[in-house]
């Protein structure tokens, strides 16, 4: 049982999930923006958020190489 968890563990961390939450909110924001006129001023913003959900992305996934490579290597 323990394996399995912890298989579940190597594929997906918090930095990737924050990423992804980041992503999707800065998504909802620019809908927003294209119904709303108020939404449209704090539009540069979004494209902040969505660049932060990236970076928080290529984050997880490095840190998820650089895990499952010290892994391997006690092994």
């Amino acid at each position: 049982m323990n394996e399995v968890n912890k298989s579940a563990m190597t594929k997906i961390n918090g930095e990737a999930i924050t990423g992804i939450a980041l992503i999707f909110l800065a998504l909802l924001f620019i809908f927003a923006a294209s119904v709303n006129n108020l939404w449209k001023m704090i539009l540069p913003a979004d494209f902040l958020l969505i660049a932060l959900g990236v970076a928080f992305l290529v984050l997880g996934f490095w840190d998820l190489q650089k895990y499952r490579k010290k892994s391997i290597q006690k092994h």
